[in-house]
């Protein structure tokens, strides 16, 4: 049997030739719907048809990473593929697919949407109309993941928003120091438009010349070797005004290690510079005016001294008459007067006289072991007849096992004398005084003396221990006195190292207490 010739080989039939196209139709969708699947985000088909009812009659597999439900879900129920977005964007999107078949348009937006039991993203829904022969309208698209790039663009917005409206002076230049941006607070700060500038070096416009230029070099160093420096700088504005400005320079490098820019950081620092500068000489002149008034007050105490010795030492010799009768009785009396005030007159000098040294730092200790009670009892010598006269009782508590106390006896004497003083003064009539010398619960020892006179409140303690500040100031005022005692006391203490105290109180009467610290001890 001969072989068939090929013109009279076998034709397919029609129904074999319908099953080839119906085939390669199938691997045509079927590759087509495997990279349809491989889009990164959720393929969708959408159809609204002419009556009203919807359906998603395509959706990859995908969808569960981006909307959080399954493709499966989605197909039942259609309405899912909008569930998570917001309600205005859901509103929107609703909206435009649901136009009329002559009306739809094309949808490109982004948009945040809230997955299920996920955090809130950015996804960039895309969907493309076709009307279908039926009056159906059928959308496909995709819902890509957006996240990383709108959050990026939102953050540079951002940035560029918060670089716009910033009130520090921002400038931004390439490796080799040109500018390339400035913020409006740098042309506010320098009087520079931005068009005047872009393209130049700082340098060259708003260097003043008071820094010399290794200063400079210095800066440069430093941010060329990767470092961010930060210091002040004093700049030329464009009008010719300086302006004082606080500056941080960074260098901006990439991944291989190379720099790209500068961003510079700077503020105007000029009004906080001047209240400095004025509070600087403030003080400088207050600690003149301080010390020519301590330079006085010295002087003039060492002026006064000389003749009222004099007075003084005269007024003894007419109280004693050793050149005969004065002549009378009340003449003796006027002698007495004038010994009795030129006394109190120096010891006010002497007070001034030593506050200005101690002021000037020109007070020196001569420091001797002591013995409290011997401290206390030559202190009250110079009061005792003073609160005799006035009906006042002494007490005196002195444990026998005290260390011994290192100090300057004459100052610490000059101390309990003035506290004792005042406690005398303002204390009435069958009133009480005690003084006590006792250890420290920190391990020192204090000295304390109380009365039981008219006390003072206590917001009035401060002015008490101020030089020549008297609570009673009045001209008629009941008690005499400089007001430098309890202030000599306060300064003679700390001398020491240790702390003066007052507690005080109206009609209850005050106790000093004065504490000096365990270096200040002496054992044995």
């Amino acid at each position: 049997m001969r072989p068939l010739e090929p013109e009279q080989a076998a034709q397919p039939t029609a129904e074999e030739n319908s099953d080839d196209r119906l085939r390669e139709a199938l691997d045509r969708n079927r590759e087509l719907l495997a990279i349809i699947g491989s889009l990164p985000g959720a393929a969708y088909r959408y159809v609204r048809r002419a009556d009203g009812s919807e359906a998603l009659t395509f959706i990859s597999e995908r969808a569960i990473t981006v909307l959080g439900a399954s493709a499966e879900e989605l197909r039942r129920n259609p309405r899912l593929l909008l569930e998570g977005f917001s309600a205005e964007a859901r509103a929107r999107l609703e909206t435009a697919m649901r136009q009329p078949a002559a009306r739809v348009m094309p949808i490109d937006v982004e948009v945040e949407i809230e997955p299920r039991a996920a955090a809130p993203r950015w996804v960039r829904f895309i969907a493309r109309p076709s009307v279908l022969g039926n009056g159906d309208v059928a959308w496909d698209g995709v819902i890509l993941d957006a996240d990383d790039d709108v959050r990026t663009r939102l953050s540079h917005e951002l940035f560029a928003t918060a670089v716009e409206h910033a009130a520090d002076g921002i400038e931004i230049t390439d490796a080799q120091f040109r500018l390339q941006y400035v913020n409006p607070a740098f042309e506010r700060i320098t009087g520079y438009a931005r068009h005047e500038v872009i393209g130049k070096t700082p340098g060259s416009l708003v260097r003043s010349g008071h820094f010399d230029a290794a200063y400079y070099e210095s800066i440069e160093r430093t941010i060329l070797g990767g470092q961010v420096w930060r210091g002040e700088l004093i700049a030329r504005r464009k009008d010719g005004d300086l302006r004082y400005q606080e500056a941080t320079v960074s260098p901006v490098i990439d991944a291989s290690g190379e720099i790209l820019h500068f961003i510079a950081v700077k503020r105007d620092i000029t009004d906080t510079k001047r209240r400095e500068t004025a509070v600087v000489e403030a003080k400088d002149a207050a600690e003149m005016a301080n010390r020519a008034k301590t330079t006085f007050l010295a002087n003039m105490s060492h002026e006064l001294r000389t003749p009222l010795n004099a007075i003084i030492g005269f007024a003894e010799l007419l109280t004693m008459q050793l050149n005969g009768p004065l002549g009378g009785e009340r003449y003796l009396g006027y002698a007495r007067d004038i010994g009795a005030s030129g006394e109190h007159l120096l010891k006010v000098i002497n007070d001034i006289l030593d506050l200005t040294r101690i002021e000037a730092g020109g007070m020196e200790i001569h420091d001797e072991s002591i013995r409290c009670a011997d401290l206390i009892d030559s202190s009250l010598r110079f009061i005792r007849d003073q609160a005799t006269r006035a009906g006042l009782a002494i007490a005196i508590e002195s444990a026998e096992d005290l260390p011994r106390l290192r100090g300057d006896p004459r100052k610490l004497r000059q101390v309990l004398i003035n506290l004792l003083s005042n406690a005398v003064k303002f204390t009435p009539r069958g009133g009480r005084v005690r003084v006590e010398a006792a250890r420290d619960a920190g391990g020192g020892l204090l000295l304390r003396v109380a009365d039981t006179g008219i006390g003072m409140a206590a917001d009035d303690i401060e002015q008490a221990l101020t030089p020549f500040k008297q609570i009673d100031n009045s001209l008629a005022r009941k008690y005499e006195g400089a007001g430098l005692g309890l202030p000599l006391a306060k300064d003679l203490v700390e001398l020491h190292g240790g702390r003066l105290e007052v507690a005080s109180e109206l009609g209850q009467g005050t106790v000093v207490t004065c504490r000096f610290p365990p270096a200040r001890t002496v054992n044995g």
